[in-house]
């Protein structure tokens, strides 16, 4: 009984570390490479912040390296079942996602959330580094740090879902808080988590997660730049 709540324990302060170190890594990066990321040439402020992502992604894949063991196999042989909880879940958690977004830019702030608002700017100045770290790198470092990390030190289903989720929901609000009302943008966030929750809750392959991520994140910043290009 002992040895299993000292596991426990063990799981859930990896989960923490694995989760502050998603935070604390770019900062520390940036610190060392301070001269790099002000440059005023966007190739090399680009590159750098490329260097960064594709670092930490090596890092969060090497600290959650057993999540991989045999789930390739299972991907392949299980692609049918795990694609329809893919598409049901993420199709569900963009709806309540769009839906709330929806609601809170028109009754309250009147603008997008200013992680949307910085993310934006940085596809417009620095598109060489914005379009693979936000469509296949940042959703592979989120799935890692935020759902696999803590799937070992959460057992109960229900209680995976939420807690990942707000932690995920917070992590997109409190690096570009600027006001109280961008609070409200943790309940969009929230329902995407949620959905992304599921869908590992029920497949326990982290393969899914990363793909209905990518694939989410690669529909929005395309969409974006289709327009914005066209």
């Amino acid at each position: 009984m002992l040895e299993k709540k000292n596991k426990n324990y063990r799981e859930i302060t990896k989960g923490i570390f694995i989760y502050l170190l998603f935070f604390i890594f770019p900062i520390v990066f940036q610190l060392v490479f301070y001269n790099f990321i002000t440059s005023d040439n966007n190739l090399v402020k680009a590159s750098t912040l490329l260097a960064c992502e594709i670092s930490l992604t090596i890092v969060l894949i090497f600290l959650n390296k057993d999540k991989f063991k045999n789930c390739f196999s299972d991907f392949k042989k299980n692609k049918k079942e795990y694609f329809d909880i893919c598409f049901k879940s993420w199709l569900l958690g963009f709806i309540a996602m769009s839906a709330s977004n929806l609601l809170i830019n028109f009754f309250v702030t009147n603008g997008i959330a200013n992680n949307e608002a910085i993310n934006r700017t940085v596809l417009k100045e620095l598109v060489i580094y914005a379009v693979p770290a936000m469509c296949i790198l940042g959703p592979i470092c989120e799935e890692l740090a935020f759902r696999a990390s803590f799937k070992n030190a959460i057992k109960n289903k229900k209680l995976f879902i939420y807690i990942t989720s707000l932690l995920f929901a917070l992590a997109h609000i409190v690096s570009s808080y600027t006001r109280l009302t961008d609070l409200l943008y943790i309940i969009p966030y929230f329902s995407m988590g949620y959905a992304l929750g599921y869908v590992y809750s029920e497949s326990d392959n982290i393969l899914c997660n990363i793909s209905v991520h990518i694939f989410h994140n690669s529909l929005a910043i395309l969409s974006y730049l289709a327009l914005l290009f066209i």
